[in-house]
């Protein structure tokens, strides 16, 4: 390493620069991990499950809030699963034995080794972790209106209080939602329903990206583990003070 003057030059302009970068996809990771907590959080904790929306004809905005809080909560996993993706394979040693094992891979089945890696596309293209992470941005802006609208139906419709000692006359009945607050909430409702279902094909999308690519790199991996037990073993074959156990773990 560093062998020559040009190699010393270029090590210290890596240094300068940083040494080891994350890669743009790592960046866009963070952002869809921390809008899917908002807004799942925000959206879940906005519905209460104890109140009766139906009576005023509402029941629709907390089941779209509901559902969107449920893709939020799915784009987060989504995207956990990438980022565990990239922590392994975006390092120059993951990438030298998938470069290694692709290269295997490609002299087994007698085809030309001159094309990306199936592995690195999430390394190398941001494209569907920036997706997601539009649209999580398109539905947190949501969060303030919901989150107020929400506060103001729970508080509107909640039943009166328990009369301390139990009265003898029946529970009074929740009281009915005030016209202003129907109206917001069915205006709500249009806005949102465009938004239902956007989040969790972007998740999916992201999450099938995560599994393709890991299953391409532990092939790779496997490809290039094999290779180097099985020159190892060949070499150790002729080797008198291991002979006997290469060709117990090779006995071909």
């Amino acid at each position: 390493m560093l062998n020559n003057p040009q190699d010393v030059i270029e090590f210290k302009e890596y240094q300068s620069a940083g040494g080891l970068q994350k890669p743009f996809s790592y960046e866009e990771v963070n952002k869809a991990i921390a809008l899917a907590e908002t807004v799942n959080n925000a959206f879940i904790a906005s519905v209460d499950n104890d109140l009766d929306y139906v009576a005023d004809g509402i029941q629709e905005l907390p089941e779209i809030i509901t559902a969107l809080g449920g893709e939020a909560g799915e784009a987060g996993a989504a995207s956990m699963a990438l980022k565990t993706y990239l922590d392994l394979s975006a390092n120059p040693t993951d990438l030298e034995q998938v470069s290694i094992g692709v290269d295997i891979i490609c002299k087994l089945a007698g085809t030309a080794n001159d094309k990306p890696a199936l592995s690195i596309t999430p390394i190398t293209d941001p494209t569907a972790i920036t997706s997601l992470v539009n649209k999580l941005t398109l539905v947190d802006a949501q969060t303030a209106t919901i989150t107020d609208l929400m506060a103001k139906i729970n508080e509107a419709i909640t039943p009166p209080p328990a009369p301390i000692p139990p009265a003898k006359t029946p529970t009074l009945p929740p009281p009915p939602l005030p016209d202003d607050l129907k109206t917001q909430a069915m205006a709500l409702i249009d806005v949102l329903k465009p938004l239902k279902g956007s989040v969790i094909t972007m998740a999916t999308t992201v999450d099938d990206l995560a599994k393709n690519a890991t299953v391409e790199r532990e092939k790779a991996i496997k490809a290039f583990n094999d290779a180097i037990a099985f020159t190892l073993l060949k070499g150790q074959k002729s080797k008198p003070s291991v002979s006997a156990a290469a060709n117990e773990l090779y006995p071909a």
